[in-house]
């Protein structure tokens, strides 16, 4: 007759709690603890079992009796209690029952979404932008991160937040909110282009605006101090506008300052924008054409 030493150190990691419908991490032989006694390594057979009240127990769905000890539950739908038997030794006569494991059934109020804003094409010479997701979930937390590209934010866990530093082409943003054991996540493109200044406009009168004015694609007025002035031919400035000061931007509609039309013909524009975001300053000059007709 061979005695066998009883089966020793059968115990699971501890309780976690799991969000609904997400799938746990595997259940696993506690760390810092190995499986001795019985018939010694390689000889442990295992059967997981569940139960919702600890006091009824039956095996465990899936497969229950990996043989490495571990077992995979299904995505969550309600909190459930496991537990690992382990049998030994010749007709399983040495057997252990581990400790009993929890997972917490946890869940986000009903009607829970995020939206982290709209996927966005701007003209920039500073590369800043707003971001603007919806609020956070009470009792959740939130925070941007970089999924492709550059930034960085003035605050990451702030929904609406501005972001500098960014890269010119395509910028990716991961918005993440975090409530106890669940998280919702949504991205928000932003695809920088350089300021589109154009070369020439027809101040027609066209009835469906179309290019009646010398409109520069990529000014952030409330967050730049910009500064326009038209030169005609002979050198002479012939209009001007800024909003600096608090004054009004107003678009060049091919008239002077004293709102008189000019003539056809090519122009010569100065323009600086200065950033109150990171104190850059933009310095473009350029001819500008102006036809009527």
């Amino acid at each position: 007759m061979t005695v066998l030493p009883a089966i020793a150190n059968n115990s699971i990691a501890g309780n976690r709690t799991v969000c609904k419908s997400d799938t746990p991490e595997p259940l696993t032989q506690a760390s810092g603890a190995s499986l001795s006694g019985g018939g010694g390594s390689g000889t442990y057979k295992f059967l997981w079992e569940q139960s919702t009240n600890g006091t009824a127990w039956v095996p465990a769905p899936g497969t229950n009796n990996q043989p490495d000890g571990s077992y995979q539950p299904p995505a969550m739908t309600r909190t459930m209690k496991y537990r690992r038997i382990v049998n030994s030794g010749a007709g399983d006569c040495c057997t252990s029952t581990s400790n009993v494991l929890e997972l917490v059934l946890d869940s986000l109020p009903p009607g829970s979404s995020i939206y982290a804003g709209p996927d966005t094409v701007i003209y920039s010479f500073d590369y800043i932008v707003q971001l603007v997701a919806e609020p956070v979930i009470a009792g959740g937390t939130g925070k941007w991160t970089i999924v492709d590209g550059t930034g960085s934010f003035e605050n990451d866990s702030d929904n609406d937040t501005r972001v500098t530093g960014m890269s010119k082409g395509l910028n990716t943003y991961l918005w993440t909110v975090t409530r106890g054991a669940c998280k919702l996540e949504d991205q928000v493109k932003v695809t920088i282009y350089d300021l589109m200044i154009p070369e020439g406009f027809s101040p027609n009168n066209d009835p469906a605006g179309y290019n009646n004015k010398f409109i520069i694609n990529g000014l952030d007025l409330p967050n730049q101090i910009a500064e326009l002035t038209i030169i005609n031919s002979a050198g002479t400035e012939v209009y001007s506008t800024s909003n600096r000061n608090g004054n009004e931007w107003n678009e060049w509609d091919g008239k002077n300052l004293k709102g008189i039309d000019l003539p056809e013909g090519t122009y010569y524009y100065l323009l600086r924008i200065t950033s109150e975001g990171n104190g850059k300053v933009f310095k473009k000059s350029g001819f500008i054409i102006l036809k009527r007709y």
